[in-house]
Protein backbone atom coordinates (compact mmCIF):
# COMPACT_ATOMS: atom_id res chain seq x y z
CA UNK A 1 0.00 0.00 0.00
CA UNK A 2 1.63 3.70 -0.98
CA UNK A 3 2.12 5.54 1.57
CA UNK A 4 -0.21 8.82 1.99
CA UNK A 5 1.85 11.88 0.55
CA UNK A 6 3.21 14.26 3.35
CA UNK A 7 1.17 17.21 1.46
CA UNK A 8 -2.10 15.65 2.21
CA UNK A 9 -0.95 14.46 5.58
CA UNK A 10 -0.75 18.00 6.42
CA UNK A 11 -3.33 19.78 4.37
CA UNK A 12 -5.84 17.70 7.53
CA UNK A 13 -7.04 19.71 10.41
CA UNK A 14 -4.22 20.83 13.10
CA UNK A 15 -4.64 18.31 15.61
CA UNK A 16 -4.69 15.32 12.78
CA UNK A 17 -1.92 16.40 10.69
CA UNK A 18 0.56 16.85 13.68
CA UNK A 19 -0.13 13.23 14.79
CA UNK A 20 0.02 11.73 11.38
CA UNK A 21 3.16 13.43 10.42
CA UNK A 22 4.73 12.14 13.51
CA UNK A 23 3.50 8.62 12.48
CA UNK A 24 5.01 9.07 8.87
CA UNK A 25 8.12 11.28 8.93
CA UNK A 26 9.23 9.55 12.31
CA UNK A 27 7.69 6.52 12.98
CA UNK A 28 6.22 8.09 16.51
CA UNK A 29 2.97 6.85 18.00
CA UNK A 30 1.47 8.53 21.70
CA UNK A 31 3.24 6.87 24.67
CA UNK A 32 1.73 8.75 27.60
CA UNK A 33 5.13 9.98 27.75
CA UNK A 34 4.83 13.62 30.24
CA UNK A 35 2.52 14.00 32.29
CA UNK A 36 1.46 16.71 34.65
CA UNK A 37 0.69 19.34 31.89
CA UNK A 38 -2.75 20.30 33.85
CA UNK A 39 -2.54 23.54 34.07
CA UNK A 40 -2.20 24.06 29.82
CA UNK A 41 -4.28 24.35 27.08
CA UNK A 42 -5.73 21.41 26.10
CA UNK A 43 -4.33 21.39 22.73
CA UNK A 44 -0.61 21.64 23.71
CA UNK A 45 -1.82 19.37 26.77
CA UNK A 46 -2.74 16.37 24.16
CA UNK A 47 0.90 16.70 22.60
CA UNK A 48 2.68 16.40 26.28
CA UNK A 49 0.48 13.32 27.20
CA UNK A 50 1.22 11.54 23.74
CA UNK A 51 4.40 12.52 22.72
CA UNK A 52 5.99 14.31 25.82
CA UNK A 53 8.87 16.82 24.71
CA UNK A 54 9.54 14.51 21.30
CA UNK A 55 13.29 15.44 21.44
CA UNK A 56 13.69 12.70 18.77
CA UNK A 57 10.99 14.81 16.53
CA UNK A 58 12.60 18.41 17.54
CA UNK A 59 16.01 18.27 16.68
CA UNK A 60 16.30 22.23 15.98
CA UNK A 61 14.90 24.20 18.91
CA UNK A 62 13.45 22.50 22.46
CA UNK A 63 10.21 21.83 23.63
CA UNK A 64 10.02 22.16 27.15
CA UNK A 65 8.89 20.57 30.13
CA UNK A 66 5.37 21.72 31.02
CA UNK A 67 4.83 25.34 32.60
CA UNK A 68 8.96 24.95 32.77
CA UNK A 69 9.25 28.73 32.33
CA UNK A 70 7.25 31.74 32.98
CA UNK A 71 7.54 35.14 31.49
CA UNK A 72 6.14 37.72 33.29
CA UNK A 73 2.34 37.32 31.39
CA UNK A 74 3.40 34.45 29.21
CA UNK A 75 4.19 30.76 29.82
CA UNK A 76 6.96 30.36 27.82
CA UNK A 77 7.12 26.51 26.14
CA UNK A 78 9.39 27.11 22.92
CA UNK A 79 12.72 27.86 22.83
CA UNK A 80 15.45 28.50 20.09
CA UNK A 81 17.77 26.71 20.23
CA UNK A 82 20.78 29.14 21.37
CA UNK A 83 18.08 30.64 23.46
CA UNK A 84 17.58 34.12 21.37
CA UNK A 85 14.02 33.76 20.82
CA UNK A 86 11.05 32.37 22.81
CA UNK A 87 7.25 31.07 22.25
CA UNK A 88 4.85 31.17 24.55
CA UNK A 89 0.83 31.25 25.24
CA UNK A 90 -0.23 34.61 27.32
CA UNK A 91 -1.46 33.28 31.15
CA UNK A 92 -4.73 34.37 30.67
CA UNK A 93 -5.25 32.24 27.74
CA UNK A 94 -4.07 29.08 29.76
CA UNK A 95 -7.70 27.91 30.40
CA UNK A 96 -8.46 27.81 26.58
CA UNK A 97 -8.53 25.05 24.51
CA UNK A 98 -6.33 26.14 21.43
CA UNK A 99 -5.34 29.38 22.47
CA UNK A 100 -3.06 31.79 20.14
CA UNK A 101 1.03 31.43 20.63
CA UNK A 102 2.84 34.54 20.93
CA UNK A 103 6.76 35.24 20.49
CA UNK A 104 9.70 37.71 21.12
CA UNK A 105 13.32 37.75 20.79
CA UNK A 106 15.08 36.81 24.31
CA UNK A 107 16.09 40.34 25.11
CA UNK A 108 14.66 42.68 27.84
CA UNK A 109 11.70 44.65 26.79
CA UNK A 110 11.35 43.21 23.62
CA UNK A 111 7.36 43.01 22.79
CA UNK A 112 5.28 39.71 22.85
CA UNK A 113 3.62 39.56 18.79
CA UNK A 114 1.33 36.90 17.48
CA UNK A 115 2.90 34.02 16.28
CA UNK A 116 0.41 31.61 15.05
CA UNK A 117 -3.50 31.71 15.75
CA UNK A 118 -3.86 28.66 17.72
CA UNK A 119 -1.40 25.81 19.52
CA UNK A 120 -2.58 22.99 17.13
CA UNK A 121 -1.10 25.27 14.04
CA UNK A 122 1.62 26.22 15.58
CA UNK A 123 2.77 22.33 16.52
CA UNK A 124 2.06 21.65 12.85
CA UNK A 125 4.38 24.44 11.82
CA UNK A 126 7.39 23.51 14.53
CA UNK A 127 7.44 19.52 13.74
CA UNK A 128 7.58 20.76 9.84
CA UNK A 129 10.34 23.22 10.09
CA UNK A 130 12.23 21.20 12.45
CA UNK A 131 12.15 18.24 10.04
CA UNK A 132 13.00 20.35 6.78
CA UNK A 133 16.42 21.87 8.76
CA UNK A 134 17.35 18.43 9.86
CA UNK A 135 15.71 15.59 7.88
CA UNK A 136 17.40 11.81 6.90
CA UNK A 137 18.01 13.30 3.40
CA UNK A 138 18.31 17.36 2.68
CA UNK A 139 19.18 20.28 0.72
CA UNK A 140 19.65 24.05 2.21
CA UNK A 141 20.61 26.93 -0.14
CA UNK A 142 21.78 30.15 1.85
CA UNK A 143 20.97 33.57 -0.45
CA UNK A 144 18.17 32.04 -3.79
CA UNK A 145 16.13 34.90 -5.32
CA UNK A 146 12.60 34.62 -5.15
CA UNK A 147 12.52 33.46 -8.80
CA UNK A 148 14.63 30.55 -8.03
CA UNK A 149 13.21 29.54 -4.87
CA UNK A 150 9.93 29.24 -6.58
CA UNK A 151 11.23 27.02 -9.69
CA UNK A 152 13.15 24.85 -7.00
CA UNK A 153 9.84 24.11 -5.01
CA UNK A 154 7.76 23.89 -7.91
CA UNK A 155 7.09 20.32 -7.37
CA UNK A 156 5.87 21.09 -3.59
CA UNK A 157 2.86 22.36 -2.55
CA UNK A 158 2.95 25.59 -0.05
CA UNK A 159 1.21 24.75 2.74
CA UNK A 160 -1.96 26.95 4.14
CA UNK A 161 0.01 28.02 7.42
CA UNK A 162 0.21 31.26 8.49
CA UNK A 163 4.05 33.03 7.86
CA UNK A 164 6.17 32.76 11.28
CA UNK A 165 8.37 35.93 12.36
CA UNK A 166 11.69 33.36 13.36
CA UNK A 167 14.06 33.39 11.57
CA UNK A 168 12.71 35.90 9.27
CA UNK A 169 9.40 37.41 8.28
CA UNK A 170 7.61 35.50 6.60
CA UNK A 171 8.59 32.15 7.11
CA UNK A 172 6.90 29.56 5.06
CA UNK A 173 6.15 25.57 4.46
CA UNK A 174 5.89 23.57 1.61
CA UNK A 175 5.44 19.50 1.55
CA UNK A 176 5.30 17.13 -1.47
CA UNK A 177 5.22 13.95 -1.40
CA UNK A 178 8.15 12.55 0.37
CA UNK A 179 9.83 16.16 1.13
CA UNK A 180 9.07 19.07 3.34
CA UNK A 181 10.75 22.35 3.11
CA UNK A 182 11.13 25.80 5.05
CA UNK A 183 11.91 29.31 3.47
CA UNK A 184 12.87 32.78 5.43
CA UNK A 185 14.15 35.66 3.83
CA UNK A 186 17.68 36.55 4.41
CA UNK A 187 18.90 39.86 2.79
CA UNK A 188 22.34 40.20 1.57
CA UNK A 189 24.67 42.82 3.10
CA UNK A 190 23.60 46.18 1.09
CA UNK A 191 20.94 44.60 -0.51
CA UNK A 192 17.99 46.37 -1.50
CA UNK A 193 14.69 45.20 -2.93
CA UNK A 194 13.24 41.84 -2.82
CA UNK A 195 15.08 39.70 -0.12
CA UNK A 196 16.86 36.85 -1.10
CA UNK A 197 15.42 33.58 0.89
CA UNK A 198 17.10 30.75 2.89
CA UNK A 199 15.92 27.46 1.99
CA UNK A 200 16.03 24.16 3.28
CA UNK A 201 14.45 20.91 2.21
CA UNK A 202 14.29 17.63 3.56
CA UNK A 203 13.27 13.91 2.39
CA UNK A 204 12.41 10.94 4.00
CA UNK A 205 14.05 9.26 0.78
CA UNK A 206 17.41 10.10 -1.36
CA UNK A 207 15.02 9.78 -4.19
CA UNK A 208 12.86 12.01 -2.67
CA UNK A 209 15.22 15.18 -2.64
CA UNK A 210 16.72 14.78 -6.43
CA UNK A 211 14.30 17.19 -7.79
CA UNK A 212 17.16 19.52 -6.46
CA UNK A 213 19.77 18.28 -8.52
CA UNK A 214 18.63 20.15 -11.70
CA UNK A 215 18.97 23.37 -9.63
CA UNK A 216 22.19 23.33 -7.65
CA UNK A 217 24.75 26.13 -7.94
CA UNK A 218 27.08 27.79 -6.17
CA UNK A 219 24.32 29.26 -3.73
CA UNK A 220 23.84 25.53 -2.20
CA UNK A 221 25.56 25.05 0.47
CA UNK A 222 24.41 21.10 1.20
CA UNK A 223 22.99 18.54 -0.91
CA UNK A 224 23.14 14.90 1.37
CA UNK A 225 23.35 12.79 -2.15
CA UNK A 226 26.55 14.12 -3.07
CA UNK A 227 27.87 15.93 0.34
CA UNK A 228 26.87 12.71 2.62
Amino acid sequence: MDREPLRDILSRPPTEAFAAFMLRWHGLVPTGALPGADRLPRSLRRVYEAFGAAPAALLVNHLLAPADVVDDEFTVFYVEEQAVYLWGIASQDLDGNDPPVWCRENEPGKPWVRESPSVSVFMVQMVVMSAALDGPHGAAAGWLSRQETDRVLACLQQLDLPPWHWPGDPARWYAGDDAVAFTCPNPAPDETGEPHLSVWVSSLTEDGIRFIEPHLNEAWDYYSPHDG
